[in-house]
């Protein structure tokens, strides 16, 4: 398969892609929850400095839904996702990267916001949620502040994880255009990974993120759609 080719759920349902291009951890984990009085509220904190809605701040467990077909779909994604997450650290160190893509109500956040909270806890390494539109707004503070567009910029990529929710919910301007792939770009640069999670279907993202921005993503990650229905109207 070419290199420029998007690799879609088919691809990497074993992850075997992922294991090819592991390497050796050299980074060593940058953050740990403050010491509080109880460790619920040391994870809350963290959490909460992580950007991970109170929502999700607990762990839910998933309960299938759908005909049988959209279950087997949704196993199969589980199945991915908790392989990436079990080999997290690792992930992490080679700056692997995963594009969700689907409609509404299909768990998306849910399972970006699980993988952002596993590398909180247990393994002490820094994650942010952040939606796409709150990154955007974040640059355009910065020209009425003393902080700088770089200085915005070094907070995204500081963290090990970044999770970049509600891709397309902004207007595709071409400074939110640009601004998101700055992310994604200087992201890559530093090996960093990043999920990115979108109502819209791969073939739609470059519109919001640019083809760049697509690309990176793509070169070290991969594409799983979310093909079943929403769970709030089951």
């Amino acid at each position: 398969m070419s290199s420029n080719t998007p690799r879609h759920f088919a691809d990497i349902v074993t992850l075997d892609d992922f294991r090819a291009r592991r390497t050796t951890p050299t980074l060593q984990p940058t953050f740990a929850p403050k010491g509080l009085v109880t460790p619920q509220e040391s994870a809350r904190i963290a959490f909460q400095e992580a950007g991970i809605p109170a929502r999700f701040h607990e762990r839910v467990e998933w309960r299938e839904w759908g005909n049988d077909q959209q279950r087997e779909q949704q196993r199969r994604v589980l199945e991915v996702m908790r392989e990436f997450a079990e080999d997290l650290p690792k992930m992490l160190d080679s700056g692997q990267c995963l594009l969700l893509t689907g409609g509404t109500g299909t768990g998306k956040t849910h399972l970006a916001c699980r993988i952002a909270r596993h590398c909180i806890l247990p393994h002490r390494r820094s994650a942010m949620y952040i939606t796409a539109m709150d990154a955007v707004r974040r640059f355009r503070d910065s020209w009425s502040t003393d902080e700088s567009e770089g200085q915005v910029l070094r907070k995204f990529v500081e963290r090990e994880m970044l999770v970049l929710d509600e891709v397309g919910v902004q207007r595709a301007t071409d400074d939110e255009r640009l601004m998101l792939c700055e992310i994604i770009d200087a992201r890559y640069r530093e090996r960093r990974s990043t999920i990115v999670a979108s109502n819209y279907p791969l073939a739609d993202l470059a519109t919001y993120l640019t083809d760049r921005g697509v690309s990176r993503l793509l070169e070290n990650g991969a594409s799983i759609p979310f093909a079943w229905s929403d769970y709030r109207r089951k």
